[in-house]
């Protein structure tokens, strides 16, 4: 299963997530923190706080999936969001310049 394959929607946490977190605690935090369903075939992203790292959730046919990126180089540029919103929607365009290290201000102007 590829993480960029048709998502309804693609929601990044704003907040800096522990790396350590597997497909359950991910799934809680969507759910619980974020009011959301883990299961509705969104893709989730989370930020480690060192904006080296990221992990994508997502449940699809039947089937939970967790990806993991490690940045070899540089880090995921994360400006602080003015509205305090716990999550922002991306296209799947704007994920992976985010992945590959573009600021995030450019990739919300694209």
């Amino acid at each position: 299963m590829n993480p960029f394959s048709n998502p309804p929607r693609i929601m990044v946490q704003t907040r800096p997530q522990d790396m350590r977190a597997g497909i359950q605690r991910l799934a809680t935090v969507v759910e619980a923190e974020l009011g959301q369903s883990p299961a509705d075939g969104t893709l989730w992203c989370f930020v480690s706080r060192d904006r080296r790292k990221a992990k994508m959730l997502r449940y699809d046919s039947g089937a939970w999936c967790l990806w993991y990126v490690r940045l070899a180089e540089g880090s995921i540029r994360w400006e602080r969001d003015a509205s305090g919103a716990p999550t922002v929607a991306f296209d799947r365009g704007q994920l992976v310049c985010l992945l590959a290290g573009a600021p995030v201000a450019e990739v919300m102007r694209r």
